[in-house]
């Protein structure tokens, strides 16, 4: 892996890290539920998540573009571009199966170069860097 990927990567890992944590913490407590449309159920945990990812993100690399399901994207026209679920399962969580990650990509000029899934209750962490096969922490 490229020296400047690995700093890319121990940010995403920090931040799916800590998005889990809240995860953790909050797993099996009664959720509030609202929708974004008719199917995409969206919980407080989803929300704290996503602003603890932006916020890791936006400390390392204030200039880069930030996507999250979660939030409304204001493009800065970086060429890079960090792609964020801060709760990818967000059904199974709030019914209780511990079936859940937090997904976090980076692209540079449009072409995904890394990507990282964090499970929270197996404490894993999945990365691969663009044209490698996925490594487990």
């Amino acid at each position: 892996m490229m020296k400047e990927n690995k700093h890319y990567f121990e940010v995403a890992i920090t931040a799916a890290k800590e998005a889990g944590k809240i995860q953790r913490v909050r797993f099996g407590q009664p959720q509030s539920v609202t929708f974004k449309g008719e199917f995409n159920p969206v919980t407080e945990v989803d929300r704290l998540c996503d602003q603890a990812i932006q916020k890791a993100i936006h400390h390392a690399f204030p200039d880069h573009d930030i996507l999250t399901e979660e939030s409304s994207f204001e493009e800065k026209g970086s060429s890079w571009r960090w792609i964020i679920d801060p709760l990818d399962g967000t059904t199974n969580y709030y019914r209780g199966f511990p079936f859940f990650s937090v997904s976090i990509g980076l692209e540079k000029d449009g072409e995904v170069i890394l990507g990282v899934v964090y499970i929270p209750p197996l404490r894993r962490a999945l990365r691969r860097p663009k044209r490698r096969r996925s490594v487990s922490e």
